[in-house]
């Protein structure tokens, strides 16, 4: 029985624990005129279970970070290649929208 305790709580955490990651193709991607916020779009991303349960994740692009992962994305787009971002569970971007904190090109 200790072990069947165990266990389920082992799963549990686990589950609770269960990253959410966007893919798809990027069909929108832009950036504000006002701030260094920039926003992406995901035809397979429909929303998200974190922040304000959007499909639009935004990041800010003051960083060497945030400027190499718009090039990436404007690259995807451009090249019509997916792409798969890591949703971050505990940061939402400044205005309310889920960010990201890593991801690449499939």
């Amino acid at each position: 029985m200790r072990h069947l305790v165990l266990f389920t709580i082992l799963v549990a955490a686990t589950t609770s624990s269960a990253a959410e990651t966007a893919t798809g193709l990027v069909t929108g991607l832009g950036c504000h005129n006002t701030d260094p916020t920039c926003f992406v779009n995901l035809d397979g991303y429909s929303s998200s279970a974190y922040c304000n349960h959007t499909n639009q994740l935004r990041w800010d692009t003051s960083s060497d970070w945030g400027r190499r992962f718009y090039a990436t994305l404007l690259a995807a787009k451009l090249s019509g290649s997916p792409v798969w971002l890591e949703v971050s569970q505990s940061t939402c971007h400044a205005q309310g929208f889920p960010t990201f904190v890593y991801g690449g090109l499939y």
